[in-house]
């Protein structure tokens, strides 16, 4: 059992997520910044490299060559987890905020609706504390 948003849990969410595909084509990282999400209330931000329509590399830190930004609260960020809210429903809603590269943005909201995702989402949900 990993805790949410750790160096560990990021390499679980790593793991969980081998088989989750994009376009081919997408390239670049995404920023998300998850708002009080650290233990003392600090703002956590992950950068998540994907090469090839893949997850490459999933680090805790900016990164100043993003091409997406994604903003949304902890709250939010657990409930997208544990599958109680859909990024695209976060998305629609207001909750998840955005900047940058609105094209591979709707092609990561379709690909959090695939089958591989939501195996992916249940499995490191499942192994996860907060």
């Amino acid at each position: 059992m990993s805790t949410w948003l750790t160096a560990d849990w990021l390499n679980d969410a790593m793991a969980a997520m081998a088989d989750v595909a994009l376009p081919p084509e997408r390239e670049g990282v995404v920023q998300c910044t998850v708002t009080g999400g650290a233990e003392d209330g600090a703002d956590v931000v992950i950068s998540a490299q994907v090469q090839a329509g893949r997850l490459r590399a999933l680090v805790r830190g900016a990164d100043d060559t993003a091409v997406l930004a994604l903003t949304l609260s902890a709250g939010d960020a657990w409930d997208v987890l544990l599958g109680d809210l859909g990024a695209s429903v976060a998305f629609m809603q207001g909750r998840l905020k955005v900047e940058g590269d609105m094209g591979l943005l709707l092609d990561l909201l379709a690909s959090t609706a695939a089958a591989e995702a939501d195996s992916a989402r249940t499995s490191l949900a499942a192994t996860t504390q907060r």
